[in-house]
């Protein structure tokens, strides 16, 4: 489900990435989304695509990443010796946790500026 804001007079310059801070371990309302788009008035929209999970919990944090072949990675340093392995993510409610960790920062990739893709990470 896409997140966007509404046109305004923002002006915003393309950077490579954005993480949004999820403040707080408890039960929260917020929606993931897999994209998010900043439209603007004084030039070409910006998208930007969820490419990373940050996770915590338990004195310890985790972390999903998504390659460019659109697979995710889970990574956590204590578990698989430290490396990822590859990850089956069904949907986005499968995203907001990883074992007993919540979701704490996401991390999104730029993918277009208007109609002109960037990476190849959707």
């Amino acid at each position: 489900m896409p997140c966007a804001l509404p046109r305004s007079s923002l002006s915003v310059a393309a950077l490579p990435w954005i993480w949004i801070d999820i403040p707080g371990e408890g039960d929260r309302q917020f929606t993931l989304s897999t994209t998010l788009t900043l439209e603007q008035d004084t030039g070409p929209g910006v998208v930007y695509a969820l490419t990373g999970i940050i996770y915590v919990g338990g004195a310890h944090f985790s972390a999903r990443f998504k390659d460019n072949s659109e697979r995710w990675w889970a990574y956590d340093g204590m578990v698989n010796t430290g490396r990822p392995s590859l990850d089956s993510v069904a949907d986005v409610t499968q995203l907001t946790k990883l074992g007993d960790r919540v979701m704490h920062i996401l991390i999104y990739s730029l993918y277009s500026t208007d109609s002109a893709i960037i990476t190849g990470s959707t």
